[in-house]
Formats: structure tokens, C-alpha cells, sequence
């Protein structure tokens, strides 16, 4: 199961690389793969938040553990709606930033109490920077 977890990871942050890079050259096609791939980001996200390591230490690393998870749930949710021009997207980007700040807190305080264990798992680490990585892009071109 994580390993079909892991492989639906990587083929949502590829799509989702390959729709915003559409998107900015105006093909076709692009609406569908950014939705396909927030789909399948929320997907692996939400089955990581039901495989999370119990054996975390610290109270702030278990929260972190299911936090992180959940802001990249809203994240994407949020990147979908506001790329697509449904309702609602500028409200859940909002939401989205909050969470970004309180999850980094929260890692922060994670990684300053726990220093010699590691803190939460690598896996969910890397995928939210490989969904971040296109989101960035996206919004660095010039409109």
C-alpha cells in the first residue's frame, strides 16, 4: 500500500508539472491534467494522513505528522479552484496560507524539541515540495 501511496505521489507532482507548464503556454488540455493531478495530490495526502507513524515522540511532532498532511489536502484543493476559476478559490487560498504558516510552526517546534529522532516522515516532506515546485512556477510567470 505505501508503495502505490509513493508511486500515486510522484504521478500527481509530474502531471501537475506538466498542466501548469501547459497552462502558462495556453495548450489544451491543461485544465484537465491540473485537475487530474490535484485529484491525485489529495489522494496520496489523504491516504498518508491514515498511515501516520504513532511512534513520534513529542506531542508537536504527532500534530505535525497529521497537520502537514491536511494544509496540503487544502493547498491543492485550493490551487485547483483558483486555477480553474471555480468559486471559492481565492477564500481556500487564503485558508491555505494560514495553514502553511502554522504547519511550518509547527515543524519548527517539532524539529527544536525532537532533535535526535527524526521528526516525521521524509515521504510527505519531499511530495509537498514536488507539489510546491509547479505552484511556484506558476505563479512566478508573467502575466
Amino acid at each position: 500500500m505505501k508503495k502505490v501511496n509513493n508511486y500515486l505521489g510522484v504521478l500527481g507532482g509530474l502531471l501537475m508539472l506538466i498542466g501548469v507548464l501547459f497552462n502558462s503556454l495556453h495548450y489544451p488540455g491543461a485544465d484537465i491534467l491540473i485537475l487530474v493531478s490535484g485529484v491525485l495530490g489529495i489522494l496520496y495526502f489523504i491516504l498518508s494522513v491514515f498511515s501516520v507513524d504513532s511512534t513520534t515522540s513529542t506531542p508537536c511532532a504527532k500534530i505535525a505528522e497529521y497537520f502537514i498532511p491536511i494544509t496540503m489536502i487544502v493547498f491543492l484543493t485550493s490551487f485547483v479552484f483558483k486555477v480553474l476559476h471555480w468559486p471559492g478559490g481565492s477564500v481556500l487560498v487564503s485558508i491555505s496560507t494560514w495553514m502553511f504558516i502554522l504547519s511550518s510552526l509547527l515543524l519548527l517546534l517539532s524539529i527544536l524539541m525532537n532533535k535526535d529522532k527524526q521528526f516525521i516522515s521524509l515521504n510527505k516532506v519531499v511530495f509537498a515540495i514536488i507539489y510546491l515546485i509547479p505552484v511556484l512556477v506558476f505563479i512566478s510567470k508573467p502575466f
